[in-house]
């Protein structure tokens, strides 16, 4: 098994579109693509030893849809859908097909046998080589999943399509104007690629399988029965918007857990809160941005047009699947870790145990286990005595919150999916202006 590099990936497009022209390498190694790991500074260095800083050399319109497909418009819903079409929408496991790279510069015809590569403008004079990482990026996309002699950086092909994912949604966001020298990318690289590599490890070892896939909504179609027990992680959220956060957790989860997945579950609209933008323009925003991190992540309408919580959708979820075996873990913040909330009811540990045992529910205790996992945010002093599997998850390591992005214009926490989807489709949220 070859190991995966050691040094992350990031902002591989900025990065090269500022590095001098160099020899190219000969054999194998010709096709390879440029390794571009952060420096102490934040900015990159490339790994032939050159170190050049972020700089917005490209504008976020020119890797839209480039390396990730399902960022252009024409590959997600309208913003006008109502939550029964929610519902409706069958969700995709494999990525849309490769989207042509843009501004691309003709090349004269190559000689018999030759392999032809990308050619783009150049970028203040030097010459730019991101030719080469569009090349990688749709042999990916265009490659089946189960197809193993495609990968970047040793990657199998599913981490590999997702790690591209990331790295051309931190460079369309480093490259809008008062984002290049933020340091977040740079913190949001560094663990994506962490996880991606404990995930990466799991997959080669047989341990789990994201192609994996359970019914997640009533309107889904029957799935195949998978032969063993399948490890879905279960992830409530209200999504206004999703941020990196919430995505970081889900890949952490993966990782730590080793699920075979994590299912978004997508809060309905709540009469308590006015506010929150309706489910309508949320649900297709979401599901958006959670197709580029496919098939490692689902979504679930399922609580569209109920009020019930998180604690009793994950069996409303178990009961989609009756012949499934599955160990669904609810994940949820650590503020919930005890045996009352702050309204005096059952917290999160009482309400999966009583929920249990409610018949109706769908729980079937030879098929379905339950589980919980609490993301570390607050921390506890205090054990919940319980008899469920009970794991705790490390807080990711920057202050994120979809609140910072609605009312204080904090624009890199969001991934450039979610972004370009409000931008494009003119939605008018978030103080983001319409394209």
């Amino acid at each position: 098994m070859r190991r995966a590099p050691r040094r992350p990936l990031i902002l591989l497009a900025l990065a090269l579109a500022a590095l001098p022209a160099r020899a190219q390498t000969q054999g194998a190694k010709s096709a390879a693509v440029e390794r571009v790991e952060l420096s102490g500074a934040g900015g990159v260095r490339s790994g032939l030893g050159s170190a050049p800083t972020l700089t917005p050399g490209l504008s976020a319109a020119s890797l839209s849809g480039s390396l990730s497909p399902t960022l252009s418009p024409q590959a997600v819903a309208g913003p006008k859908v109502s939550p029964a079409a929610i519902v409706a929408a069958p969700a995709p496991v494999l990525p849309a097909p490769a989207v042509p790279p843009p501004a691309v510069v003709p090349v004269p015809a190559a000689q018999a046998g030759e392999e032809t590569e990308t050619t783009l403008e150049t970028v203040q004079g030097r010459p730019n080589r991101l030719g080469r990482r569009f090349d990688e990026a749709k042999r990916l996309w265009a490659a089946p999943q189960e197809t193993t002699d495609v990968s970047v950086d040793a990657y199998s092909p599913a981490v590999a399509r997702v790690s591209l994912s990331i790295e051309s949604q931190l460079a369309a966001m480093a490259a809008l104007p008062g984002h290049s020298s933020d340091p977040l990318f740079a913190t949001i690289a560094r663990n994506a690629q962490g996880f991606l590599k404990a995930i990466d490890a799991h997959i080669k070892a047989g341990v789990i399988d994201p192609r994996a896939s359970i019914r997640t909504s009533e309107s889904d179609g029957a799935k195949p029965v998978v032969g063993r027990q399948l490890r879905v992680g279960i992830y409530p959220v209200a999504g206004d918007p999703l941020h990196w956060a919430h995505l970081l957790i889900g890949l952490q989860a993966i990782a730590q857990l080793k699920l075979d997945k994590v299912v978004f579950v997508m809060a309905g609209d709540d009469p308590r809160k006015p506010d929150m933008t309706k489910a309508a323009v949320r649900h297709p925003l979401g599901r958006a941005v959670l197709e580029t991190f496919a098939p490692f992540f689902d979504y679930s309408a399922v609580a569209v047009g109920t009020d019930y919580d998180g604690e009793t959708n994950i069996f409303r979820l178990l009961a989609l699947n009756p012949a499934q075996k599955l160990d669904a873990y609810y994940l949820v913040g650590d503020d919930h870790y005890k045996l009352k909330n702050a309204s005096g009811g059952d917290d999160t540990i009482p309400k999966l145990e009583k929920n249990r045992l409610k018949p109706g529910l769908g729980f079937d205790p030879d098929l379905h286990e339950v589980s919980a996992a609490f993301i570390q945010r607050e921390g506890h002093t205090e054990e919940v005595p319980t008899e469920l599997d009970v794991q705790f998850l490390p807080q990711i390591e920057f202050e994120a919150s979809s609140t910072a992005v609605r009312k204080h214009g904090r624009y890199a926490l969001m991934p450039y999916s979610a972004y370009d989807y409000v931008r494009r489709h003119k939605l008018g949220l978030y103080g983001i202006p319409a394209d």
